[in-house]
């Protein structure tokens, strides 16, 4: 019997490298303040906790033996407005996916209900690569 064209597609997909945001490893976003009124507290605490987070990524390998992939966010004096744009940025996230989630499931189900033994081994072994 042929190979389906579905188990040839998941063998590939589960030869290919992992996504490239798994290895920069856990986003960390932190809200610092070295510029604006609080620049005297807030450069010192900013400069302990980017030593504080190097250090845990050299000895334990980030937390729990995830890196983590830090970013500084500059507020200038104004975390309301960073927050603010922060959390405009996750509802704009959180609304595209389960937009995305909604119109994609049906195509996905009927696909994956096509799915037999040969699928499901590809399906694992991409799981454990």
């Amino acid at each position: 019997m042929p190979p389906r064209p579905v188990a040839l597609l998941l063998a590939v997909l589960a030869a290919l490298p992992g996504p490239a945001v798994a290895a920069e490893g856990l986003p960390l976003t932190v809200l610092t303040e070295r510029t604006g009124p609080a620049a005297a507290a807030g450069t010192p605490l900013a400069n302990g906790l980017a030593d504080y987070l190097t250090m845990l990524g050299r000895r334990d390998g980030g937390v729990g033996g995830v890196p983590l992939a830090v970013e500084e966010c500059e507020t200038g004096g104004e975390p309301a407005r960073a927050l603010g744009w922060t959390l405009v940025a996750a509802f704009g996230g959180g609304m595209l996916s389960a937009v995305a989630m909604v119109l994609l499931t049906k195509p996905v189900a009927s696909f994956a209900l096509q799915f037999s033994s040969p699928e499901y081994f590809a399906i694992l072994l991409f799981g454990l690569m």
